[in-house]
């Protein structure tokens, strides 16, 4: 192997190291109480190294979010094609989003958590618009998949539009994600059942649907 590939295979390793610790300690903790140098210790790497690939905590952050919402923005893809659910009705791919968000729960708890921690960060550190960076890219799939299933609704009229596209979008996906995250982080309620907080999400989903459903 030539001396500039193995530096590029050393380069992405220490960089999927670096990504892989950052998002177990930015889940778990605040992202303004750890900092890089953690990150750095926790990926084996100096610090120096670290600043080469992000040289800001918000540059990182955004990193991790980019990378772990990619991996399931391509489970859920998979799952789309599988089902065939772009031949459904609107009312039903409708279901299958909010589905996605009872599957996150179960599945994807530590990713919720981040997302809690990365959504607070944000808000605190008041950043300049942008500056998340290719966080904003995946952002921008979820909502372009939401559109069709809204032109959909459009023509099949099995779901409502006289809801505006963006009313709708907020009333539903970001309130299930939201949700999910509060449980996944264990802000609601205090101690109660995992299985409870399962079914009060299948029951926030059931009410969303109902409503977004033709009177």
């Amino acid at each position: 192997m030539r001396n500039h590939e193995k530096d590029a295979m050393e380069m992405e390793d220490r960089r999927s190291r670096i990504l892989r610790e950052g998002f177990s300690l930015f889940s778990t903790k605040s992202i303004e109480t750890i900092s890089l140098q953690e990150v750095a210790d926790a990926s084996h790497v100096g610090i120096a190294t670290l600043y080469r690939y992000y040289e800001k905590k918000r540059a990182l952050a955004a990193a991790i979010g980019d990378r772990e919402w990619s991996a399931v923005y391509q489970e859920v893809v998979k799952e789309f094609m599988d089902r065939d659910i772009a031949s459904k009705t609107a009312a039903e791919m409708f279901e299958f989003y909010l589905d996605c968000y009872l599957w996150l729960f179960r599945e994807h708890k530590q990713l919720l958590k981040f997302h809690g921690n990365y959504c607070s960060y944000i808000f605190r550190d008041q950043a300049e618009e942008g500056w998340t960076g290719e966080f904003e890219v995946i952002a921008k799939r979820f909502s372009d998949m939401f559109h069709l299933l809204y032109l959909k609704a459009q023509q099949d009229k099995s779901l409502r539009t006289d809801l505006s596209e963006k009313k709708l979008f907020s009333m539903s996906m970001h309130i299930m994600l939201n949700l999910a995250a509060k449980y996944a982080e264990g802000l609601l309620y205090g101690e109660v059942e995992e299985e409870d907080r399962y079914e009060e999400l299948v029951f926030t989903k059931n009410l969303i649907l109902n409503a977004c459903l033709p009177q």
